[in-house]
């Protein structure tokens, strides 16, 4: 087994009304095999899109680590990042969030 993708202790939290906190992910850890179709799945509202947002680098989790082929992609500058998505990662948007004027 090989893995190419590998997160850590992920932590991520987001503020809701008042002062209050949810708590989407605590100490999660998940490990995806190289040349393997990896499905994620749940209800609205339960963290997918987050989730693959850390694993892509677009979100940083408030604590915890991922690792692409081995190298900590929060290590990486914004521009390293941005090579690494555009050519190792593809995932399919659930809003295709297109530009108006290029379509």
């Amino acid at each position: 087994m090989s893995i190419l993708i590998k997160a850590n202790g992920i932590y991520k939290t987001f503020k809701t009304e008042g002062e209050n906190q949810l708590e989407l992910f605590k100490n999660l850890n998940v490990e995806i095999e190289k040349s393997k179709i990896t499905v994620i799945v749940g209800a609205s509202g339960a963290g997918k899109s987050t989730l693959l947002h850390i694993l892509s680098g677009l979100d940083k989790p408030d604590k915890g680590e991922v690792f692409f082929d081995g190298k900590n992609i929060y290590e990486l500058n914004e521009t390293q990042i941005a090579k690494l998505r555009n050519q190792k990662l593809g995932f399919v948007f659930q809003f295709h969030h297109l530009l108006e004027e290029f379509t």
